[in-house]
This record gives structure tokens, C-alpha cells and sequence, in this order.
């Protein structure tokens, strides 16, 4: 598989949380720390797309701050693209706890040869875990220039490719990869037993 930079957007404002989400811990690390941890052999560069400010001082670890401020995710794939070393480019939320490595394998291996590969599971696209090339910039900063942030805009761009993992997800016991802590409540919810053993029951 060709070479690609993880980026980690780390840069919310978390309002509905209440407090910055990308520094709470469960189990004793954050879900930022987890994804460097496990994903470091899958990536040859790992990027944290944030305010600029270091949040983590993760050795090895660049961190980077948004060009256009306050454009939500669109912002960090903005400045991520801007500045990784490889064309190819996968984005992964700080809020997934549940991420899976294989799973984003499976994207990066599906989308060999698009300009961006989103995944979908039970009708719902998921843009903040999935891969983007390099030659989609442009488009993205056209968007930013115009005030259009919403992700989903990138579905128009030729040769987009929109990737069916529902069945995947099930067959791996991971239907629950693309829970986000949107809330104070979701956070609580996975620091029961039950999320500590895996969450595998999470969707029932």
C-alpha cells in the first residue's frame, strides 16, 4: 500500500461537551494518544491538526494549526493537506474511541486510485474517518473562501468514491467504530464496564 499521513483533528471547539473533549481520558490515555500508539505502523507520518498551540508534545508528533480558523473539520483537512508530506491523506476525529485500524486499511486499500474514499454505514457517511488525496485541495480551499463547510461537499468532486461498510463493520464485530463523543453523555457511556470490554453490545 503507497505511503500515507495520518491527521488527527484535534481542533474543536467541543462546545456541546462543555470542556475541550480531545483531553479527556479513558483509561488513562486520550483517544488522541491511543490512535498514534496504534495506528504508528500503518501511517509513516502522523500529523495533530489542532489550534497550533501543542495540546499533546508527542514525540515525533507535528502538530499544526488551521489556516482558516473556525471552519470546523473542512479547516483541519485544509491545513492537514497543506502540510503532510504525502499525497495521500487519511482523517480520523479525535472523538472515535472506538477506531479501528483494520477499518482504515480497508479505506485506504478501497480508495487506491480516487481522488477520496468516504465510508457509509447504515446510511450514514462518515468524512471524519476516511481518506482524501492531496489533488482534492483545491476544491476544499474554494470552499473555505466561499463559506461552505460541510464535508459532504467533497462527495461532488469527479471521481469521489463513496464506500459501503456496513456489512464489513458486522463481519469484524465492529459496528460501533464511528461512535463520537459528541456529548458529556457519550463519554460517561463508555466509561461503564461494558465499554471497557469493548462496547460490543453498543448498538443494541
Amino acid at each position: 500500500m503507497e505511503r500515507a499521513t495520518l491527521a488527527i483533528l484535534a481542533g474543536g471547539k467541543s462546545r456541546r461537551f462543555g470542556e475541550d473533549k480531545a483531553l479527556v481520558k479513558i483509561n488513562g490515555a486520550t483517544v488522541t494518544e491511543e490512535m498514534v500508539h496504534k495506528c504508528a505502523s500503518l501511517f509513516d507520518e502522523i500529523l495533530i491538526c489542532g489550534s497550533g498551540s501543542p495540546k499533546f508534545s508527542i514525540p515525533g508528533i507535528r502538530e499544526i494549526g488551521d489556516i482558516y480558523c473556525d471552519a470546523g473539520p473542512m479547516g483541519g483537512l485544509h491545513a492537514a493537506l497543506s502540510c503532510a508530506r504525502n499525497d495521500t491523506l487519511f482523517i480520523m476525529a479525535c472523538d472515535m474511541p472506538f477506531f479501528s485500524v483494520e477499518l482504515a486499511e480497508h479505506i485506504l486499500a478501497e480508495g487506491e486510485g480516487c481522488p477520496l474514499c468516504l465510508p457509509c454505514a447504515e446510511g450514514k457517511v462518515e468524512p471524519l474517518f476516511a481518506m482524501y488525496r492531496r489533488e482534492v485541495l483545491p476544491m476544499v480551499t474554494e470552499l473555505l473562501e466561499k463559506g461552505k463547510f460541510s464535508m459532504l461537499r467533497l462527495l461532488d468532486y469527479p471521481g469521489a468514491k463513496l464506500l459501503e461498510c456496513s456489512q464489513w463493520l458486522s463481519s469484524k464485530n465492529c459496528r460501533h467504530a464511528f461512535y463520537n463523543m459528541n456529548f458529556k453523555a457519550d463519554f460517561e457511556k463508555i466509561r461503564s464496564p461494558l465499554a471497557r470490554k469493548g462496547m460490543t453490545d453498543l448498538q443494541k
